[in-house]
C-alpha cells in the first residue's frame, strides 16, 4: 500500500468538513465500495479510521485496513459473524432488525450502513448512534432519525435525506452500491455577503451629504 502521510480522515482533520468536501469523500468511498461488492468484497469495517487521506485540495482518500473483510461467493459463502467497529456497525450484524438475526446472513449492505455513519461524522465529527445500546434503543423502538447534529451543520435537506436514506434499518431498503445515488444530494447553496451602504467622510459643497457603496466583504477578515 502507497504512503499517506496525512494518515485517516479522523486525525487529519479537527472540525467537520463542509458539505461538498463530505459529498466528495462520499463519492470516492463508494467507487471504491462498488469496485469490492462487484467482486464479492464486504468491507465491513468502514469507519473515519480507515479512511486514509492522499491529499486535502482537493481532497483524495482511499480505503484501507480489509483486515475483517471477506469474500463471499454465491450459494457457497455467508457472513453471519458478528465483526465491525461500535457507532459504525450495520443493526443485522447484531441482530437488531429482526427477531431471527441470531442465524440470519447479512449482505454488502453493512458497508452503505457504515457509510452513511462515516458520512454523518464527517459532517459533524460524532456518529449518529455512539453506542450499541443507542443503536439498539433505535432498531426496537424506531423514533425520528435523530437529525439534530446534521441542522446544528447547516446540512442541506437533500444532504441530511441522504444520509437517512443510508441508514434505513432495513437492509434490503437501502441504497445500492453505486456513484450514481449521489445525484440525490444537492448541495445546499449559500447566500453571499451583503454588500453594506457605509457613508464616506462627510463633505460639503452647498449641497447635500454624499453617500457611496462599499463591499466591506473581505474588510472584516482583516481587521485585528
Amino acid at each position: 500500500m502507497e504512503y499517506c502521510p496525512l494518515g485517516d480522515i479522523a486525525n487529519c482533520y479537527n472540525n467537520p468538513l463542509p458539505e461538498s468536501v463530505t459529498r466528495n469523500v462520499g463519492r470516492q468511498v463508494l467507487e471504491g465500495l462498488a469496485k469490492l461488492h462487484e467482486i464479492g468484497i464486504i468491507h465491513r469495517d468502514i469507519k473515519p479510521q480507515n479512511i486514509l487521506v492522499l491529499q486535502k485540495d482537493p481532497i483524495w482518500v482511499k480505503i484501507s485496513d480489509f483486515g475483517i473483510s471477506k469474500r463471499v461467493l454465491d450459494g457457497q459463502t455467508e457472513l453471519r459473524t458478528r465483526a465491525g467497529t461500535e457507532g459504525y456497525v450495520a443493526p443485522e450484524v447484531f441482530g437488531l432488525v429482526d427477531d431471527c438475526a441470531e442465524s440470519s446472513a447479512y449482505t454488502s449492505a453493512v458497508d452503505i450502513w457504515s457509510l452513511g455513519c462515516l458520512l454523518h461524522y464527517l459532517l459533524t465529527k460524532s456518529p449518529p448512534f455512539m453506542t450499541l445500546a443507542a443503536l439498539r434503543d433505535y432498531c426496537w423502538d424506531p423514533m425520528e432519525f435523530p437529525e439534530e447534529f446534521l441542522i446544528a451543520e447547516d446540512v442541506g435537506d437533500s444532504g441530511r435525506k441522504f444520509i437517512k436514506d443510508l441508514l434505513t434499518l432495513e437492509p434490503e431498503n437501502r441504497p445500492k452500491t453505486s456513484v450514481d445515488i449521489l445525484s440525490k444530494w444537492q448541495i445546499k447553496k449559500t447566500a453571499p455577503k451583503p454588500t453594506r451602504r457605509v457613508p464616506t467622510e462627510e463633505s460639503w459643497d452647498g449641497s447635500e451629504e454624499t453617500f457611496v457603496h462599499a463591499d466591506l466583504t473581505n474588510l472584516d477578515d482583516n481587521m485585528v
